[in-house]
């Protein structure tokens, strides 16, 4: 990717390029760009303190906007966009497998109400089976098959036998 020939290379950081047309008046208007109150403030901050050139907000968000253009132009052959695009990836499972690692605090909160309502074999039939069909809408994988042992161990005598990934038969027959 090139720099467009109607603006300059930038020669650093420390160069200020905030006009809005380029050499022969022609101008792009992008839609309204919501940002952040501290980004607001910031903005406001740099304004009333009068060391730089700035004129408008809008000065300073188009200087912004070009320093990052530049960035993201010099850097793009460095693979930091298939870099973040990982990380974001990666950031995304530890996400899920968190998520799903609560699986003790789950467990033992659905102990705790079990014990609390002992006395209605009924309503932790209810709450056994609305559990352990949350369960089936997971993703085959480690943390639900540890859910469903963990349901079939401590409570298969209150799940329908239709409901277990495995028939209550083979797993008799396995041991």
């Amino acid at each position: 990717m090139k720099y467009p020939a109607s603006l300059n290379q930038p020669d650093g950081p420390d160069k200020f390029l905030f006009y809005s047309t380029d050499q022969k008046g022609h101008h792009a208007t992008l839609p309204k760009v919501a940002i952040p109150p501290e980004m607001d403030q910031l903005l406001n901050e740099i304004m009333a303190s009068g060391n730089f050139p700035y004129r408008t907000k809008l000065d300073i968000m188009r200087d912004a906007l070009y320093q990052r253009l530049v960035w993201l132009v010099d850097n793009q052959q460095m693979g930091h966009g298939d870099l973040l695009k990982r990380i974001r990836a990666m950031d995304s499972i530890l996400c899920q497998e968190e998520a799903s690692a609560k699986y003790l605090e789950q467990m033992q909160a659905l102990d705790r109400v079990m014990g609390k309502i002992s006395d209605n074999l009924d309503y932790q039939r209810q709450i056994v089976n609305s559990f352990f069909a949350e369960v089936q809408q997971m993703a085959d994988s480690y943390w639900k098959s540890r859910y469903v042992k963990h349901l079939e161990e401590r409570y298969g005598h209150l799940l329908p036998r239709a409901l277990s990934l495995k028939p209550r038969d083979s797993v008799a027959e396995e041991e």
